[in-house]
């Protein structure tokens, strides 16, 4: 059986706070963000009504993977803790083809 639990999720600089409901003050745990990885998996279908939609963040000896029910809040998350992290893409500032084609 699936269970699926509704958390909320507060930044604070390089740490992912969980708390139980909306109006806890004391968060149930944390996750530092600091050098981490972050990926979008592939979405996860749990029956014709459930698809869930992944994403994981990797550090030296942990992986964390969230799930979010909709395409639209698991690209938010994925944007926003790359903003935080200071994700940059090689691809964003360098054209490599023309670098190997130069070689």
């Amino acid at each position: 059986m699936l269970v699926i639990s509704d958390f909320r999720f507060k930044f604070y600089n390089k740490e992912l706070y969980r708390y139980e409901n909306e109006k806890d003050e004391q968060h149930e745990s944390m996750c530092s963000i600091t050098g981490t990885f972050i990926k979008e998996e592939l979405e996860v279908i749990i029956d014709r009504n459930t698809i869930l939609y992944p994403f994981s963040l990797y550090s030296n000896n942990n992986t964390r993977t969230y799930y979010a029910l909709q395409k639209t809040e698991q690209a938010n998350w994925v944007k926003s803790i790359k903003f935080v992290i200071g994700y940059s893409n090689l691809y964003d500032y360098y054209e490599l083809g023309v670098f190997f084609k130069n070689i």
